[in-house]
């Protein structure tokens, strides 16, 4: 009897220390937000979106990725023809885009809306996936690797 009393005992601590030791998985995000790009010259396309503030920590991995229109995602930053997409994040969450014609005759003639899907991934989970391959160019890729097509997307 003394034995199992010291058995017993022995199994509560075991099953305390491993359930004070569970760690939280915290999730990914995917945000879509609609963005006016503002023209500021005849070459250059300037757009900022606010509402992600205290979304993001330092560590997290941010993919940004703009609609190409046929339900299909590019990566930014990146080259499409004559236009450069790019993005700047801040610390305070705001997002800060910029199509640029960077070469041939194109010349944007108004203001313009994009859409941009901004994939949050924890920092652990970001290096596990690198490590296993995960090309993060690659929307369809990322979302499959980090289960999102399962997640809601966050309209803003």
């Amino acid at each position: 009897m003394k034995k199992f009393f010291i058995v017993l005992v022995g199994l509560m601590v075991m099953l305390f220390a491993a359930s004070s030791c569970e760690k939280t998985v915290e999730q990914s995000d995917v945000y879509e937000v609609q963005v006016v790009m503002t023209l500021q010259d005849e070459t250059l396309a300037i757009g900022e979106f606010e509402g992600l503030s205290n979304r993001f920590s330092d560590t997290d991995a941010i993919l940004v990725f703009v609609s190409t229109g046929d339900e299909s995602w590019m990566p930014l930053p990146a080259v499409d023809g004559d236009e450069e997409h790019t993005y700047e994040l801040y610390n305070d969450g705001v997002l800060v885009f910029y199509d640029e014609i960077i070469y041939g005759n194109l010349v944007f003639t108004r203001n313009f809306e994009n859409t941009y899907r901004i994939i949050r991934i924890p920092h652990y989970a970001y290096t596990q996936k690198i490590a296993e391959g995960v090309d993060h160019n690659n929307y369809n890729e990322v979302m499959k690797a980090y289960d999102l097509y399962n997640a809601p997307i966050i309209r803003k």
